[in-house]
C-alpha cells in the first residue's frame, strides 16, 4: 500500500501540471517578476492602472504626435535634398573654374595676338580667385570638389589642344563667348534659387564679373559684327520670300479679256455702255 501511494504521488503531480499549466505560470510570474510589472505600470489620464502597451500603443497612435513626427521629417528630407541640389550646383561652378584656369593657360602658350594672350591671363587670375573662395565655403560645408575634369569639359580641352595659330584663337575665342554666354545664365538663376545664403551671394557677386568676360570675348571675337550679318542675311532671306510668295500668287479678281473689249470682272462700264440695248 506505501508502494502504491509513493508511486502515484509523481503521477497525480504531474496531471495537476498539465491540467492546470497557469498554476506554473503565474507562479513563475509572482516569484520573478513581480516587482517590475509593478514597477512598469502606468496610469491612464482617469488615474486607472494601464499596461505598458497600452500607453505605448496611445502615444504612437496620438493624431498630433504623428503629425508633428511627419512635418519634422519632411523638414529634414526637405533640407537634405536642397543641400544635395546647391552641393551639386557648386561642384559644376568648380568644374567651371578649373576648365576657365586651365584653357586659360593653353591660350597664353598658343595664342599669337596678345590681346588674346592677355585676356587668357585674365581668365586664368580670375576664375583662380573665384575657386579659392567657392572651396571656402565648402570647406565649412564639408563639400569636396574633384580635380579633375568633367567629360565634356575634358573633351573641349583636349580639341583645343590639337590647334595651332589662327585656327587655336578662333576655336579659343568662340568657347569662350558661348561658355561664358551658359555661365551667366546659370549664375542668373542660381541666385535665386540655392538655398543656402552663402552660396547665393557668391552667385551674385560672381555674375557680374563672368558677364565682363562676355563682354570681352565678343568684342575680341567680333561677335557684334557676326551677329549683325547674321541679322542681316536672315531679313534678306525674309524679303525674297516674301517676294516669291507675292509673284507666285495667281490672280483671283480679274477675268482675261477675250479680244471682244469686254471689261474685266468688277470693272466699271465703259461711257455709254448701258445705252447699247437700247
Amino acid at each position: 500500500m506505501k508502494k502504491q501511494i509513493v508511486f502515484a504521488a509523481p503521477f497525480l503531480a504531474a496531471v495537476t501540471f498539465v491540467c492546470n499549466p497557469m498554476f506554473a505560470d503565474d507562479k513563475a510570474i509572482d516569484t520573478s517578476g513581480g516587482n517590475q510589472s509593478r514597477a512598469a505600470e502606468v496610469r491612464d489620464p482617469s488615474g486607472a492602472p494601464a499596461s505598458v502597451g497600452q500607453a505605448a500603443n496611445d502615444q504612437s497612435t496620438d493624431p498630433v504626435r504623428v503629425v508633428g513626427d511627419q512635418a519634422g521629417e519632411a523638414r529634414v528630407a526637405g533640407a537634405r535634398e536642397a543641400g544635395s541640389k546647391d552641393q551639386k550646383c557648386a561642384m559644376k561652378i568648380a568644374d567651371v573654374n578649373n576648365f576657365e584656369i586651365q584653357a586659360g593657360q593653353l591660350a597664353q602658350q598658343k595664342a599669337q595676338s596678345n590681346e588674346i594672350k592677355q585676356f587668357a591671363k585674365m581668365m586664368v587670375d580670375d576664375h583662380t580667385q573665384a575657386q579659392q573662395q567657392l572651396q571656402q565655403i565648402a570647406q565649412q560645408k564639408g563639400w569636396q570638389f574633384s580635380q579633375e575634369l568633367m567629360p565634356v569639359h575634358r573633351e573641349m580641352l583636349s580639341e583645343l589642344n590639337k590647334l595651332d595659330g589662327q585656327e587655336f584663337e578662333r576655336a579659343y575665342l568662340y568657347g569662350q563667348v558661348a561658355g561664358h554666354t551658359k555661365t551667366a545664365l546659370k549664375l542668373r538663376d542660381d541666385k535665386t534659387e540655392l538655398q543656402d545664403p552663402q552660396l547665393k551671394q557668391y552667385a551674385a557677386t560672381l555674375l557680374p564679373k563672368v558677364q565682363a568676360h562676355l563682354r570681352h570675348g565678343q568684342q575680341l571675337a567680333n561677335a557684334d559684327e557676326a551677329i549683325t550679318a547674321g541679322a542681316r542675311i536672315s531679313g534678306d532671306q525674309d524679303a525674297r520670300q516674301s517676294d516669291t510668295t507675292t509673284t507666285d500668287r495667281a490672280p483671283t479678281d480679274k477675268v482675261p479679256s477675250s479680244g471682244g473689249g469686254r471689261p474685266e470682272r468688277g470693272a466699271a462700264p465703259a461711257p455709254g455702255a448701258g445705252d447699247a440695248s437700247k
